[in-house]
């Protein structure tokens, strides 16, 4: 399996829940601090109340390195604040204290700005469906393509059709190939042939 295919392949199992997988991409050479990869599969991990991914994430981030400083680059830091939030918002009170233990001890003390705070709201509504939220949020200026596409992520994988269509309409949408790649990735894992169609004539026609 390609790198990018093994990112693909850790967050989409980390959606469905499956620890053996997910255990077995990490040896095969997924990349644990990857905004696509680990990162991105932590907070697809703590929406969804898979505890046992949660931990096995971060036992494995403690493994693969004892420099620290790593949690303080902003994209992993700000990946462990948006895996955070999503945790307190769908009440998923033993991920959201575990990920709070981490916050506080080896994090560095993140601002939570405005262009934040709408970002991390709207991959929130995204994996919640709710249209409208996301049509305000957008119009508000919030990033539709946001962590290289987890907005996107979190629609595709809650099959909400109508919040993607949204998304990669919107003017300020500016995916790379990366993203519809893992885009359809997602879609195909899922099951969801439909969307899986609508991906690939945005790709060809690009």
């Amino acid at each position: 399996m390609s790198p990018n295919k093994l990112q693909y392949e850790l967050c989409a199992q980390s959606i469905l829940g499956n620890l053996d997988t997910v255990d077995s991409l990490f040896h095969a050479g997924a990349e644990p601090f990857d905004r696509v990869g680990g990162c991105g599969a932590l907070c697809y991990a703590a929406f969804y109340d898979h505890q046992n991914i949660v931990l096995k994430i971060v036992c494995f981030w403690s493994s693969y390195t004892t420099d620290l400083t790593i949690y303080q680059e902003p994209n992993v830091a700000e990946m462990i604040d948006l895996a955070l939030f999503l945790a307190q918002m769908k009440k998923n009170q033993f991920i959201a204290n575990y990920l709070k233990d981490i916050h506080t001890h080896i994090c560095k003390s993140q601002t939570f700005c405005t262009q934040k705070k709408l970002n991390f709201d709207l991959v929130l509504q995204c994996g919640l469906g709710d249209i409208m939220a996301v049509k305000r949020l957008l119009n508000d200026g919030a990033d539709p393509c946001y962590q290289h596409g987890i907005p996107l992520m979190f629609a595709i994988s809650n099959r909400h059709d109508c919040v993607v269509s949204c998304l990669m309409k919107h003017d300020a949408y500016h995916a790379n190939q990366s993203i519809f790649e893992m885009a359809l990735h997602l879609a195909n894992r899922l099951h969801n042939d439909r969307l899986c169609f609508y991906i690939e004539n945005i790709i060809k026609n690009q």
